[in-house]
């Protein structure tokens, strides 16, 4: 027979699915950022030392991503100076600064001011020459949308290829310019869309990459509806187990009433069964949920950090 003295782990085993699991599972995949953040950057200071500075500088920046940190900016800056990308520097090395003020590192910032205004006078700048007449709707540069005070400014970039996409009631026209490596503003004509259409001259098309074009066709990111629905997943998944958890202490309150110090009669034993049951299924479903939920915050996050990565392409952030 089984007594009411054996132990029953229904309220621990479920509680900790709930309140424990979901935590655990966050931290650890914080964790397994911070350890490839580290082994990436560890990687590019390798690669430095090799002369490699355009390989380092990709591991730097994805180090960055992963796990922000001062110090990875500060060589990521250095890295993006020493191949040339001004204004990428430029950008990094601002932010760098305002950030140790913040911070207190008053050493560090005054290291990143004066990486500031030793790299100013290198800037290339690029004027967008926009003919008069027509209405522009919106101007895209590398991807990333500017506003009427953005477009009609010099803009500080990295010498080498850029992408503009120019929008107007007649149309779009999408095209590259070259920014010469060499300081001060360049004039950049921009040539609008002549047809009424709103097609693409194929002459000023740019071809995008297998990933864009992939996209295009299937109407946006995949990663994202389906961050979406997993992340669903996961809150039903949590759901179920809060309720089976509620199910089995009610189940386990039912036993008790059939159980003594002598032992249990035939429905105390059921419904500790039965409790036992639904305990396991809900720590189950608190497993699945919390897997769901972390796998589609990942996905929307690996979304948003494409995303990120292609509106600072090349164009110097506000810091």
């Amino acid at each position: 027979m089984l007594g009411s003295s054996v132990p029953v782990n229904v309220r621990g085993l479920s509680i900790a699915a709930l309140c424990v699991l979901l935590p655990a599972r966050v931290a650890y995949a914080d964790a397994a950022d911070k350890a490839l953040a580290e082994s990436l950057f560890q990687e590019a200071r390798e690669l430095m030392e090799q002369d490699r500075a355009e390989a380092a500088c990709d591991k730097f920046a994805e180090s960055q991503r992963l796990d922000p940190a001062l110090g990875t900016l500060l060589n990521l800056a250095e890295c993006h100076a020493q191949v040339g990308r001004v204004a990428s520097a430029w950008a990094e090395f601002r932010e760098l600064a305002e950030k140790s003020r913040v911070q207190g590192q008053s050493s560090r910032a005054a290291f990143a001011e004066q990486r500031v205004r030793e790299l100013e006078p290198r800037l290339s700048y690029a004027r967008l020459q926009l003919p008069d007449g027509d209405t522009v709707t919106a101007v895209e540069l590398d991807g990333r949308r500017l506003g009427p005070v953005a477009w009609r400014s010099r803009l500080p970039l990295d010498p080498g290829a850029h992408t503009l996409t120019i929008r107007t009631r007649r149309g779009v026209r999408r095209s590259t310019f070259q920014l010469p490596n060499s300081p001060g503003e360049h004039a950049v004509p921009v040539t609008l869309p002549i047809a009424s259409t709103g097609a693409v001259p194929a002459s000023s098309v740019t071809h995008t990459s297998a990933k864009e074009s992939r996209q295009e066709r299937s109407g946006g990111d995949p990663r994202k509806p389906l961050g979406y629905v997993s992340i669903g997943l996961g809150v039903v998944g949590i759901g179920a187990s809060a309720y089976l958890t509620a199910r089995a202490l009610s189940l386990k309150s039912e036993s008790d009433d059939h159980c003594s110090s002598s032992g249990c009669d035939e429905t105390g034993l059921e419904r500790y069964s039965e409790a036992k049951d639904a305990a396991n299924l809900a720590t189950l479903s608190g497993i699945i949920g919390s897997v769901a939920l972390v796998g589609g915050g990942g996905l929307l996050l690996w979304a948003a950090g494409d995303d990120q990565s292609a509106f600072r392409a090349g164009v110097a952030g506000r810091f």
